[in-house]
């Protein structure tokens, strides 16, 4: 267990978003100060340039601090960060856990902006689906699949992923 001087010193040479993490977590675990906890993490948070990093604070915020607040505002944070659909819906997924289901709703539809194949269209509808097991918020990146389609395969590949995805066989 360390004191409240080993953590300060610990605190000030923090160099990474793991340091700053650790050493927060140490802080709720030895000292139970939330607070100072939560502080460290945002001081963290502003040299953070990745979506990994800024999912690692969101997780320490919600966990370590129990603060929704901050892990969503790490969450929207690291949107702009995101470059990927895998990224994006990796911030939905982390985001429905904590029960920000208006911040997944919207990093999912970040996801779509992400999209270039037909594919990436269908594999996001299945994310939706798992995460927030609503199947008219699903449907929408179908429907942007059905209007890049440019083959007769494309179309093919559509009406197996509505089938799919959607279960729909009208």
């Amino acid at each position: 267990m360390s004191t409240k001087a080993e953590l300060e010193e610990k605190a000030e040479s923090c160099e990474t978003s793991e340091d700053y993490v650790n050493v927060a977590r140490e802080i709720v675990q030895d000292l139970s100060d939330k607070s100072w906890a939560g502080e460290l993490l945002d001081e963290g948070a502003e040299w953070a340039q990745t979506v990994d990093e800024l999912v690692l604070f969101a997780k320490a915020a919600a966990e370590a601090v129990e603060d929704k607040a901050r892990a969503k505002q790490y969450l929207t944070q690291a949107k702009d960060f995101g470059s990927t659909l895998d990224e994006f819906v990796k911030l939905a997924g982390l985001a429905s856990e904590i029960g920000e289901v208006d911040v997944a709703a919207e990093m999912l539809e970040g996801a779509q902006g992400k999209c270039t194949k037909v594919g990436d269209f269908f594999n996001l509808s299945k994310s939706i689906k798992s995460l927030m097991g609503d199947k008219a918020l699903a449907a929408k990146p179908i429907e942007a699949a059905v209007e890049k389609c440019q083959s007769v395969g494309d179309y093919v590949d559509c009406a197996k992923g509505v089938l799919e995805v959607l279960e729909d066989q009208d």
